[in-house]
């Protein structure tokens, strides 16, 4: 076609401009800027020990192993729990682990590299979503600016992947702005395709994480009503209607997961270890202008909890130069500060119950923020600028997100350990690192009590290929008899030859879900003493078939899925095949904001490399035996061959009811051998009697078994004091002690090992904190 020199191809309406023949430059930044952040993820083996990482891949492996044996949705994990049986996966949403699962079983990957390609999923569709959303609203220029914005925050470029290693946050916060775009996309067409695509990506991001459903629909709510203007007059009721459906089909789709999980509830109970050093409150100086800077030297450092600053300082820069947008930024921008602001400590009642199973918590509100102020910072408005201009505004607002942020290009160092081994799982649980891939408790039926200790001859089993002996032959009597036949997925059965009534023990726990036939008849079951499956037999010759099957809960939820699929299949074949709004022209970049935002991409590729070279450029690196930050010295040398550095005390004063906060600081002398676990006492200082105690079952998090001789850990620990404790004057003792519990559960008898001071004078029995604590 033909252009008049006079006429722009910009200047024409859409239909008339040449086709497209190069791809965008926002996707290609927007990947770009993915493949930089998660190069050390992907490049680096294994994962750091503090890591949450590894237990979604054990999920993943569990859901693998089942999907194989024919389980087409798993609600039980038979390799968890020392092989007994957890029904986590009742209760944990399933699409992380399930994603993660088929790609082990289409491309034979290991269970660790499953879980980083979901990771690397979520990433992708985080920048590509957050580019969609942002050009539907502002524009390409916009669309740049908060991709760029939302995936140089501090969760997705440094928190979720590298220290918490949390997957499905990930997932989740990388398909909620894929939500939010697909909705406005709804206001403006109102198709079958993009009510398909809408309901799709709203039933994806539910099935990520139940708490960042909660602040994700909040946020998707105002995405909604804010998204309305872009509906024709004539159609926005209708449209309207489209919106109430997708959320009773969304309800409805998703109904096998959450239904059993929410009325299923009082099935299980949660022994917990403590709520987690992120869980407490942000301050707002921390959510606001956290920045990853942090010591080399530290093997742990503290979580960054922040939305990130380069994010807030673009929203900012946002909300005084917007024009045409005001109202969308002002909107996610006030969201965004609220979101912020209750998860301040000045909001703590809200967030009481901090050690509870899949607790709702104050960076969960922080998460969803992150979102909101990303989006406020693409709405920024330069249509007065032209030529050079705008092109060296549009490249300086592009490196407003980096510059501060620049330390996550070089995340956390870890040691290369192999942890896709064929008992991962098992070795995990046994060495207390996790159980039924928990690590801050134990989620048990609730006819078990406590979680048993693996059988005796259960390593050997295991390693040698061996079945598993499931029946306690102590509890036949009589000279019965019982012997395995078969068994997989999760169905056992045994051919039964017994003389006389017995009450048989099985070696699973016990749980709602179980199911017992002998010869084709129901038979009722209980619960030992022990906590384990019991059957009573009759004299009989016969099978009898163990099997783990779906709830009278759970065959409901289906049925609503079911119904919630047909009714989908109706409404979106009774909507229009093509749009019934007309698209307005999108406004393009110019070459020379194009070459100022390549250019931008090539420098902050080139930081990133640097960084990674040569971090000690960037990041500081304390010398052996200190620390960076705020720590008072007191150098103790103990026989597990871990010294104490050192200890942080914020106060000296506390309420009776509050809580105390204590910062350890360890270092390992020698390599470790054991499990250790650290503890602190309140004492009183006239009687000596403890008042109150608070343990770490991993010192810092992290397994003595896997730390380095070069650097420190830093070990956070929370004393509640006790509301009727005396006022008066105490003391803190610090112990350290062996533990070889098979759980996250810390051990509570702990017996401290002797420490010595610098001039070789023992402290039994723990080390005195020289610093007088008082109660009021």
């Amino acid at each position: 076609m033909t252009v008049s020199a006079a006429i722009s191809p910009d200047d024409l309406p859409a239909w008339m401009r040449p086709r497209r023949r190069l791809p965008d430059l926002g996707v290609l930044l927007a990947l770009a800027l993915v493949g930089i952040i998660a190069l050390p993820l992907l490049v680096r083996k294994g994962v750091p020990p503090y890591s949450a990482l590894p237990l979604h891949a054990l999920r993943a492996t569990e859901t693998a192993s089942l999907l194989r044996e024919g389980v087409f949705y798993p609600r039980w994990a038979s390799g968890f729990h020392f092989t007994y049986g957890a029904p986590v996966l009742n209760y944990l949403p399933p699409l992380p682990h399930m994603l993660a699962a088929l790609h082990q079983i289409a491309t034979e990957a290991t269970p660790t590299q499953s879980a980083k390609i979901v990771m690397l999923m979520g990433w992708i569709a985080a920048a590509l979503g957050m580019y969609a959303f942002g050009r539907g609203r502002f524009g390409v220029r916009g669309g740049i600016i908060a991709a760029f914005s939302y995936m140089m925050s501090a969760p997705l470029a440094f928190t979720l992947p590298y220290q918490l290693g949390e997957v499905p946050y990930v997932l989740a916060l990388g398909l909620l702005p894929c939500a939010a775009a697909a909705l406005d996309e709804l206001w403006r067409k109102g198709d079958r395709r993009t009510f398909g695509l809408a309901l799709a990506v709203c039933v994806a991001f539910v099935l990520c994480d139940a708490r960042l459903t909660l602040f994700g629909g909040v946020v998707l709510g105002f995405v909604a009503l804010s998204g309305r203007v872009y509906a024709p007059h004539g159609v926005r009721l209708r449209r309207a209607f489209l919106f109430v459906a997708l959320i009773i089909l969304t309800t409805l789709l998703t109904a096998f997961y959450w239904l059993p999980a929410l009325l299923e509830r009082e099935a299980v109970h949660w022994l917990s270890a403590g709520a987690l050093p992120h869980a407490l409150p942000i301050p707002l100086t921390e959510s606001l202008f956290s920045v990853p800077y942090y010591d080399l030297s530290a093997q742990n450092p503290p979580v960054l909890r922040g939305v990130g600053l380069g994010v807030v300082i673009a929203a900012c820069l946002a909300l005084w130069r917007s024009k045409r947008h005001r109202q969308h930024v002002g909107v996610f921008f006030g969201l965004g500060l609220a979101l912020v602001a209750i998860s301040a400590p000045a909001f703590e009642r809200l967030w009481q119950v901090q050690d509870s199973f899949l607790p709702i918590l104050p960076y969960h509100a922080v998460l969803a923020a992150t979102f909101c102020l990303a989006v406020a910072a693409g709405g920024i408005d330069m249509s007065e600028s032209r030529g050079i201009r705008a092109a060296l505004q549009t490249g300086a607002l592009a490196l407003v997100p980096f510059v501060p942020m620049i330390g996550a290009f070089f995340p956390p160092a870890w040691v290369e350990r192999e942890t896709d081994t064929p008992f991962a799982a098992f070795e995990g649980e046994l060495l207390g690192y996790h159980a039924a891939s928990l690590r801050e408790g134990v989620l048990l039926p609730a006819s078990v009590s406590d979680l048993s200790r693996p059988l005796p001859n259960l390593v050997d089993n295991l390693r040698l290929g061996r079945p598993i002996e499931r029946v306690n032959r102590a509890t036949l009597s009589g000279g019965g008899q019982i012997s395995p036949l078969a068994e997989g997925g999760l169905t056992w059965r045994y051919v039964v030859n017994t003389l006389e009534s017995n009450a048989v023990e099985f070696f699973f726990h016990n749980g709602l879900w179980w199911r017992a036939q002998l010869q084709n008849e129901p038979l009722p079951l209980e619960t030992s003493p022990n906590g384990f499956l019991q059957v009573k037999l009759p004299p009989i010759n016969a099978e009898l078939v163990l099997s783990i099957e779906e709830t009278p809960v759970g065959t409901w939820s289906w049925a609503l899925t079911g119904l919630g699929a047909l009714s989908a299949i109706a409404l979106i074949r009774r909507l229009p095949k093509v749009q019934s709004g007309a698209s307005g022209a999108m406004p393009q970049l110019k070459r020379a904001e194009q070459i100022a935002l390549i250019g931008v991409m090539a420098l902050v590729t080139g930081a990133a490399l640097i960084v990674r070279w040569q971090p000690d450029l960037l990041l500081p690196r304390s010398g052996r035996g200190n620390v960076l930050g705020e720590m008072t010295p007191l150098p103790r040398f103990s026989q597990a061959g871990i010294d104490l550095l050192g200890y942080h005390l914020p106060h000296q004063t506390v309420q009776r009811g509050a809580a105390l906060s204590v910062t350890l600081y360890w270092q390992a002398a020698r390599p470790l051998v054991e499990n250790n676990q650290s503890e602190v006492r309140l004492i009183n200082v006239e009687t000596g009697e403890v008042v109150a105690r608070k343990s770490n079952r991993h010192i810092g998090g992290v397994p003595t078994l896997t730390w380095q001789l070069s650097g420190y850990i830093r070990d956070d620990l929370r004393l509640v004091i006790p509301p009727s404790l005396p006022q008066g004057s105490y003391l803190l003792k610090v112990a350290l002690g062996v533990c070889n519990l098979p759980s996250p559960l810390p051990c509570e008898a702990l017996r401290a090992v002797n420490a010595y001071d610098g001039q070789g004078r023992p402290e039994r029995d723990g080390i005195i904190i020289p610093q007088i604590i008082r109660v009021e």
